[in-house]
């Protein structure tokens, strides 16, 4: 791994104006796609683990799915394991944020192992992003109960910069507001910017699926052949639904951090975060 810390242009991470932003998010996304993939699909099957014991309970409480009844004596059962799903899911999505974190940051900075070396990252981490995730969560709900425009300055905030604060520094919440405060419009702008280009490209996919479908099915006259057709096309929608709701986001947000990084420690570097987060 590189120990140049001193930033610049070409940093990959480390922004330097809308052009130079969007160039990182594309490569960070294009660098990192196969080891999130990998890293999620490793989570996915430790999920699996819990998720097993507590269908395992469920079928022991003798809960019925007709009518939702549950005898006496498996209450205790149905209880464990609702709370075997909610802490487990819990944690996971804490460790599962913090996990992809790391790998963008580590991947960036040309570790090779990126998903072997995040795990310890997000294991460190997974206490604090979950104990600032609830309480940003809080905040922004609060502020959007309140008031619109300071739960929407929050949610800004959080999005942009709490899961690097949290992973790489060690830092929480007061941290975010910090990096945030004097780019909130800049900041602000490329979120937005990130969210509609991942929606836009949802939609184009969704809507070709249909439409391929109801060609399909007005052409043959089949429903067996619709059927099949769309089996093969639900592949590129959630691979499309995985790229907008995971890979984008995060690319989009520790890329949006680093660049706040930037404007408030010149001289900050993809190498100076990676160091940062593993020491």
């Amino acid at each position: 791994m590189t120990q140049n810390f001193s930033g610049g242009a070409g940093d990959p991470l480390v922004a330097q104006g809308f052009g130079s932003w969007t160039q990182a998010v594309a490569r960070t996304v294009v660098r990192s796609a196969w080891p999130l993939l990998r890293l999620h699909l490793l989570l996915v099957a430790v999920l699996l683990v819990p998720a097993a014991v507590s269908a395992g309970l469920l079928f022991a409480s003798g809960f019925s799915l007709s009518d939702g009844h549950v005898p006496d004596g498996g209450k205790v059962y149905l209880v464990v394991a609702l709370v075997l799903v909610f802490v487990s899911l819990t944690a996971w999505a804490g460790f599962a944020a913090g996990a992809s974190v790391a790998v963008v940051v580590l991947d960036a900075a040309g570790e090779p192992q990126s998903v072997r070396k995040a795990l310890p990252v997000a294991w460190r981490r997974c206490l604090p992003m979950l104990l600032m995730g609830l309480a940003g969560g809080i905040l922004a709900v609060v502020g959007l109960i309140c008031l619109v425009l300071p739960g929407i300055w929050v949610m800004v905030v959080l999005n942009a910069a709490l899961s690097g604060a949290v992973v790489v520094e060690g830092r929480g919440i007061a941290r975010s507001f910090e990096l945030v405060s004097r780019r909130f419009w800049v900041t602000f702008g490329r979120l937005f910017f990130g969210w509609f280009v991942g929606q836009a490209l949802y939609l184009v996919v969704s809507v070709g699926a249909q439409l391929g479908a109801s060609q399909v099915h007005t052409t043959t006259g089949s429903w067996m052949a619709t059927v099949l057709f769309g089996i093969v096309i639900a592949l590129p929608t959630m691979a499309a639904m995985w790229f907008v709701g995971l890979i984008l986001p995060t690319a989009t947000s520790v890329v949006t951090y680093a660049e706040l990084r930037g404007h408030h420690g010149p001289g900050t570097s993809t190498a100076l975060l990676a160091a940062e987060m593993t020491r």
